[in-house]
Order: structure tokens, then C-alpha cells, then sequence
């Protein structure tokens, strides 16, 4: 008989024998190329003269000498697939033993006819009609090998590439920029209409003319683009240029009126080439009536790596002023926009900051002069280089430049960023208050730590150079989770009272927990307003105060206490309802677990705790703060590109796209997103994509267990179990330890 063990062997040796070996070497070695541009018109990959399209063979089995092949090509697509027929009939080819053999569009021109390719997802009619247009997306296209004397036997692994196949941009108008006013000396008109293409294939460079249309603007204050849709234009006509001079043959241009210009390119050979019918957006600009004198005097200076401050005189005829920058060396870099004053009916000072630059890089300023909605005239540019950004190790000493003739900033927003000096910069994730005086929160990444971290700021002091001049900004930590950690380092203080690190255990913990507001003078009044969630503090002098209530990290309320500057402390519980306590009851708010002599068992799980939470939250903040600023580049890139609330296509592509948007991707998610060709709705795919990303940090879920636990655990009923174990728990098995606990929580 045979035994267990032989069976086992044999059928082990079964298995082995019968399973295929799957890393196959093929004796044919194929690489596929297919140089951008990427049109969506399969005739454009075939000109010759292109030389986009490549296939490189090269036959690795030197046994044979010479062996006649086939190819089979296959473009995979949004729900399409175009592959060879397999009644196609197309000459074998030759190959020799180590000799590579290149192949270029001519040679490979049959595998791309429609007559020998058959279309899945798509009728071959259809493609036809098109002039063999694909839809715009994501495409896979890939050639595979085979025996020509044996078409089942394949000699290759598949040669492919992948390509973002999509049309051209419409064309992007340059000058004049529009809300420009022009003026036109001596009644010589003599206007310069330059564009530029954007994203046009060199394959249909010489199949491509513009028409440019100019229309009057009537009455004044009219939509431009309804102008342009339902008005005759004065002027209109074709070239293959990217310009026009506009002179006194054409018609006359009127002092006193606004006109809307455009232009579309047209592929003279009839196809659809281009997005939004080849139409540029519309462009709008005035003829002066009296010439405005532009800004003199301009002068640009650093203020840090990030900032520069532009100044100029003032002119008594203008009415505001368009500030303009950019990267200096380089003629085509694009303008970047300021506004002075920054909103309709502020102050003119002649001076604004330009945050949002690069450190250690050279900026051209130009400022013009504005006048009824419309820029007149522009300065000689001035060049500025920032400065080179402070890198800061532990122990560094900080360069903080001095505080002189202090100018409060008017307004700060959301995505400002504040220097706090040394490399310390916050970006404001929200704000209010105004001249100087401003309360929010942010986030900061010191560089010698790396992580993000969440911070709070109440009437802090910050200068038009957008500086921290006064006040504190404070780290944030979970409020809940913070009460037990002030509640254990209390205890150490109140156990080494004698300053000898052995404990007394001679006092109670009997000192209150620190406010979440204090107050510069004497309460008279705290109340909730329930419709704005905040709480209304009146002074004994009247003056009122609005604050907000404490939140966790979930945003939900939590206790806020407040003190003033006599020590009467009120107590804003979560629910709104406010208490003012007594003095005698100072250490029952929020006092945490009672005073305790925490052996080395107290410490090790105290900091084990405490190290545990930190990573965790540590972990969060880091994905979170990584996905908030992927989202508002991907956010950014997408909204040049929207089309009645519809996604075009990304600069990222679609596959990148996804994957720098979720942390943490999901295959399943991300590969919905890579087969769609529809991708819908842009708000709601933003918001399904944080969704997706939140729901995949890990992290997450440990946090929230490990706060439950806190939260209902005896702290001390946990030493006592854990002593228990004395003489088997160490410093390498405690973390793990605890986490058991964590997953499986006492009974409180």
C-alpha cells in the first residue's frame, strides 16, 4: 500500500509537471514606439515624414537563421478595440537570426487599414466617415509576432505603447490682452493682432488657417461674446499666419468704443482637428478717447523667497492699476495678474506684495494704468530676483529681518501664506478679521521635522509683507485625547514636587486645565448664538467679541473654557450651554483620571500611548495634507480644460491624474476612472475621488480606536492588568501589546 507521504509526492510531481511555464521566452524580441504628438486621426502616424511610428524586431533564437513572421496589431481604447482581421491577407516578413529589422510607417501602413482591421466597440463605417478618427482618451497599441507558417504559434511578447490620444486646443490670443485700451496717435490706427496655437500637431501645421472676425460692441456695457454671436462684424478675414496688422485700409476704429475680437483655426482639409469648433475665447478691448499716462517710477525689491513688493507713482487720470509678473529670460513665459486696489472701491497706495513665487528666481514687473474697466497703458518692466529660501536643521539660528515702519495687511485669504521667520511659513486654510488683527487656522511643515501640522491663530498681528508681527500661532491635537495626556504630566509634576524625579505623592492634581480663550479684561456676559455657531463674549466695558467653538478632528463641538484677565473662567460645553465656574470647583473641568504614582509600568504605557496616537495622527495629517494639495493642482489643471461642466482632458493624462489624486490608490477605483471615456460630472468626481482617498488611509481607523480606548478605558484599571505581566512585558513587546488591548478594549 502506499503510504500518506508517498501520495503527497507524487501528486505534488503531478501538479508540478502539468502546470504551464509562465515566464514563456519568446523567440522574437518586439518593441513598438509612437512618438507625440498624439492625434486622434490614425493617418496622421503614417506620414512618412512624420516619423512617428517604429517597430523594432529582432529574431533571439540563432538556431534559426531566417523565419518569415506575421504581425497582428491591436489598439485597445475607452471601449473600443481595433485589432487585425483574421481574414487579412498582408505579406509575411523576413527576419534573420541576431539582425534587428526597423520598421517604419511605410512598412507598417497595411496594418492600419480599415479593410484589414476588425472594430469592436465602433462600426468600420462609422471610423470611415470620420476619415479614421478615434474618440479622444487613454489607448493602448501593440504589435504581437507570429509564425507565418503556423498563424496559432506566437513568437513574441506583445510590442506596445501607451498614448493620451486627444484634438488641439483652440488658439490662444495674445495681444492685445484683453480690458486693454488702446490709443491710436494722430488717428493713425495701427493695431497688431497676434495668437498662438495651442497643442497643434505638427501633422496638420500646413492644413491649418485662421479666421479672424472684429466686431463693434453696441450699446456700451453689452456682453462681448453675445456682441459677437449675434453681430455682424465690421471686419473679417483668413490666413495661415498667427498675426494680422490692422491699419488704416481697414475699417476705422471709433475713440469712445469697445470691441470684441476672435479667431478660429479651420482644417482646410474639413476634419475636426480642434476643440470647441477651432474657436479662441473672445477678447475684448477699447479705443481711448484721451490717452492715459502710464505708471512711472516702478521699482520692484524681494521681501523673502517668496515675495516681492512692487511701488510706482501714482497718475491723477487713473482709476486703478493692473500689476503684471512673470519668470524674466524667457518671452513666452505666461503673465500673472495682481489688481490694485484689490477689490472695487478700496485704497490706492501705489505699493501691493505679490506672494506665491519662487525662491532664488529673477521676476519682470510691468504696471499699467486702468481707466473705466480697461488697461490704457503699461510701464517700462522692472526685474527683481527672490531670495533664497532658509533651510533649517535642529539648532539653526534664525535670521529674522527687522519690524520697520510697520504696515498692517488690509485683507488675508485662504491659501496666504504667513512667514513666521527663519523658513517658518503657514498657509491659510481659513481667516477673518481685517486691518492687521486676524484669527484662523492653517498649516505649517517645519523642515527639519517634514510633517505637516495643523495650527490655530487668534488676533495675531500680521504686516503687508504678510509677517507675523505679534500674537502666537498654535499647534493643534485632538482636544479629547489631550485632556488625558495634560492629566498624566501633571501627574509627574505633582509626584516630584521635591524635584528629586523619585515622586511624593504629597498634593492632589489640583491645577485646572489651561482656556481655549482668554480675554484681555473682565467678562461681563458669555452666551451661544445658535445661528452662527459662535460664542458672544461682552467685556465690562461693552466691547463684544465673536469666537468659535472648539472641534475635534471630525469637526464635531467639544467643551471650550475661558478665562479673563481676573481668572473668572466660563465653561461652553459642547451642546452650547454655558456655566461660569467657581472658583472652589477649579480642578473638576476637564480634570482627567485622579493623581497617581505611575511606576515604570505608568510611564512605559503612557508614552507607548502617546507615541501610538502621535504616529497615527502624524500619518493622517501627512495624506491629508499630501491630498489637499494634489487635489487643487489636479483641481487647477482640470478647470482650464471644463466645458459646460464636463472634463476635457488633463495635462497630468487621465492614468497619472488619478494616481497622484488618490494617496493611496485603489485598484478598483482608479481603474473605473482609466476605462472611462465619459468622466462626467467634475464636482462630483472630485468629491468621489476624496471620498475614495479618506476612506483608504488606514491610519484612520487605528486613530479612532485608539481614541476610543482612551476615552473608555480606566487608565489605572489598565496598569493593574498589565502588572499582572510584570516580568514578561518589555520595551520591544509593549506597543504590541497595547494595540491587542486597543482592538479588544476593557469593559469600563
Amino acid at each position: 500500500m502506499i503510504s500518506h507521504h508517498l501520495k503527497m509526492v507524487i501528486v505534488i510531481l503531478l501538479i508540478v509537471v502539468s502546470t504551464p511555464t509562465l515566464a514563456q521566452i519568446y523567440p522574437v524580441g518586439a518593441q513598438f514606439q509612437l512618438n507625440p504628438p498624439h492625434s486622434v486621426y490614425i493617418s496622421d502616424y503614417l506620414r512618412p515624414e512624420a516619423d512617428q511610428v517604429k517597430l523594432n524586431l529582432t529574431l533571439r533564437d540563432l538556431r534559426e537563421p531566417v523565419l518569415d513572421v506575421q504581425l497582428r496589431l491591436r489598439i485597445e481604447g475607452p471601449g473600443i478595440v481595433i485589432e487585425t482581421a483574421p481574414w487579412a491577407n498582408l505579406d509575411p516578413i523576413t527576419l534573420e537570426g541576431g539582425v534587428p529589422l526597423l520598421l517604419s510607417a511605410v512598412e507598417l501602413a497595411p496594418y492600419f487599414d480599415a479593410q484589414h482591421l476588425e472594430f469592436t466597440g465602433i462600426s468600420r463605417t462609422n471610423y470611415e466617415q470620420l476619415g479614421g478618427q478615434l474618440p479622444e482618451g487613454l489607448y493602448r497599441f501593440s504589435f504581437t509576432v507570429y509564425d507565418a507558417n503556423r498563424p496559432d504559434r506566437q513568437l513574441s511578447l506583445p510590442g506596445q505603447t501607451v498614448a493620451w490620444l486627444a484634438l488641439s486646443e483652440p488658439p490662444l490670443l495674445n495681444q492685445p490682452f484683453c480690458g486693454t485700451e488702446i490709443t491710436i496717435d494722430d488717428g493713425q490706427q495701427f493695431i497688431v493682432f497676434q495668437w498662438s496655437p495651442v497643442g497643434t500637431s505638427p501633422n496638420n501645421a500646413n492644413s491649418v488657417e485662421y479666421e479672424f472676425t472684429l466686431t463693434e460692441i453696441r450699446p456700451t456695457g453689452r456682453d462681448p461674446f453675445e456682441a459677437w454671436r449675434t453681430t455682424e462684424p465690421i471686419y473679417r478675414t483668413t490666413t495661415t499666419e498667427n498675426s494680422i496688422v490692422y491699419d488704416q485700409d481697414e475699417p476705422l476704429l471709433i475713440p469712445g468704443l469697445s470691441y470684441v475680437w476672435r479667431v478660429q483655426a479651420i482644417d482646410i482639409n474639413g476634419r475636426e482637428s480642434f476643440r470647441e469648433q477651432g474657436y479662441s475665447k473672445v477678447c475684448e478691448f477699447k479705443i481711448a478717447e484721451v490717452p492715459l499716462t502710464p505708471a512711472t517710477n516702478v521699482i520692484a525689491t524681494p521681501i523673502s523667497s517668496d515675495k516681492g513688493r512692487v511701488s510706482w507713482d501714482l497718475s491723477p487720470e487713473a482709476e486703478g492699476y493692473e500689476i503684471q509678473y512673470r519668470r524674466s529670460g524667457d518671452a513666452s513665459n505666461q503673465w500673472f495678474s495682481s489688481r490694485e486696489p484689490a477689490q472695487e472701491g478700496g485704497s490706492i497706495d501705489g505699493e501691493i506684495v505679490i506672494p506665491g513665487l519662487a525662491p532664488d528666481r529673477e521676476y519682470e514687473i510691468r504696471v499699467g494704468s486702468r481707466r473705466g474697466g480697461f488697461v490704457s497703458s503699461w510701464s517700462n518692466s522692472a526685474y527683481f530676483s527672490t531670495l533664497a529660501q532658509q533651510q533649517l536643521a535642529c539648532g539653526d539660528e534664525i535670521n529674522f529681518r527687522p519690524f520697520e515702519n510697520f504696515q498692517p495687511l488690509e485683507f488675508l485669504y485662504r491659501g496666504d501664506v504667513i512667514e513666521t521667520g527663519g523658513g517658518m511659513r503657514v498657509t491659510v486654510t481659513a481667516s477673518t478679521g481685517s486691518n492687521g488683527s486676524f484669527s484662523g487656522k492653517g498649516v505649517v511643515t517645519p523642515g527639519f521635522i517634514g510633517v505637516p501640522i495643523k495650527v490655530e491663530f487668534t488676533n495675531i498681528v500680521v504686516d503687508q509683507d504678510y509677517r507675523l508681527t505679534g500674537g502666537v500661532i498654535t499647534g493643534l491635537r485632538n482636544p479629547k485625547l489631550q485632556e488625558f495626556i495634560d492629566a498624566w504630566d501633571q501627574d509627574d509634576e505633582d509626584d516630584d514636587q521635591n524635584g528629586d524625579g523619585e515622586g511624593d505623592n504629597t498634593g492632589d492634581n489640583d491645577t485646572p486645565p489651561d482656556p481655549d480663550i482668554v480675554i484681555d479684561g473682565v467678562i461681563d456676559e458669555v452666551v451661544f448664538d445658535e445661528e452662527t455657531d459662535e460664542i458672544v463674549i461682552t467685556d465690562a466695558d461693552g466691547n463684544v467679541t465673536r469666537h468659535q467653538q472648539e472641534s475635534d478632528e471630525d469637526g464635531e463641538p467639544t467643551d471650550t473654557i475661558i478665562e479673563d484677565s481676573e481668572g473668572n473662567r466660563y465653561l461652553v460645553d459642547a451642546d452650547g450651554n454655558v456655566t461660569k465656574e467657581d472658583s472652589s470647583d477649579a480642578s473638576t473641568i476637564n480634570s482627567g483620571p485622579p493623581s497617581a504614582d505611575l511606576d515604570r509600568f505608568g510611564v512605559l504605557v503612557k508614552n507607548t500611548l502617546l507615541n501610538l496616537r502621535d504616529g497615527f495622527q502624524n500619518q493622517i495629517n501627512s495624506l491629508e495634507f499630501t491630498f489637499n494639495q494634489n487635489l487643487e493642482q489636479v483641481n487647477t489643471s482640470w478647470g482650464t480644460s471644463l466645458d459646460n461642466g464636463k472634463i476635457g482632458s488633463s495635462p497630468l493624462g487621465l492614468s497619472t491624474t488619478i494616481e497622484v489624486l488618490i494617496s493611496i490608490p485603489s485598484e478598483e477605483a482608479t481603474s473605473n476612472y482609466k476605462t472611462s471615456s465619459a468622466l462626467g460630472n467634475h464636482i462630483a468626481l472630485i468629491d468621489e475621488l476624496k471620498q475614495n482617498s479618506l476612506l483608504l488611509i488606514p491610519e484612520q481607523n487605528k486613530w479612532t480606536l485608539t481614541n476610543d480606548f482612551l476615552e473608555e478605558t480606566n487608565f489605572y484599571a489598565l496598569l493593574d492588568e498589565l502588572k499582572e505581566h510584570d516580568e514578561s512585558i518589555d520595551e520591544n513587546n509593549i506597543e504590541q501589546i497595547l494595540l491587542d488591548k486597543i482592538n479588544n478594549p476593557l469593559q469600563k
